[in-house]
């Protein structure tokens, strides 16, 4: 129960950390430009000189995983100018996601599958993730985004 509340934090946390960066690195590139006021910091976040973001997400079917994901989601929607990465660890991609995603249409989402090796999945210490965000990076170099630039998060 306690790691469940521990990761549900982490997550929120996450997301409000990713806004703070989208809204400071604006501010910091308005101030630079010193043409910095109040206004220009209330309208930063429109600013188009942001780079485009990849948000990436490794995610596997449990209860809790709706309410995580919409909560990130919601917090995501505000954000312009953004991929949203959803890699569930998993042979082929659920129907249930692929049907829980589609509530946010108005964003870019890529939803990919990649299964943990199985020599990693009876161990004690698994790496959480670490297919599901090898298999987004793949997923985004095979596309030539590295040579547009862009936030990979």
């Amino acid at each position: 129960m306690f790691s469940r509340k521990r990761e549900a934090v982490s997550l929120m946390s996450l997301s409000f950390l990713l806004l703070t960066l989208v809204a400071w690195t604006s501010i910091e590139t308005a101030a630079k430009s010193k043409r910095f006021s109040l206004e220009t910091a209330g309208n930063c976040l429109n600013n188009k000189t942001s780079p485009h973001l990849y948000i990436v997400t490794p995610t596997y079917s449990r209860l809790e995983q709706e309410p995580e994901l919409v909560r990130l989601g919601q917090t995501l929607q505000q954000v312009e100018d953004m991929t949203w990465i959803v890699v569930e660890d998993a042979r082929t991609v659920s129907h249930r996601l692929k049907k829980f995603l589609r509530r946010f249409e108005t964003m870019n989402i890529i939803v990919l599958a990649a299964r943990m090796p199985a020599e990693f999945r009876s161990a004690e210490a698994a790496p959480k993730g670490v297919a599901g965000r090898n298999k987004a990076l793949s997923w985004i170099l095979s596309r030539g985004v590295a040579q547009r630039g862009g936030v990979l998060y």
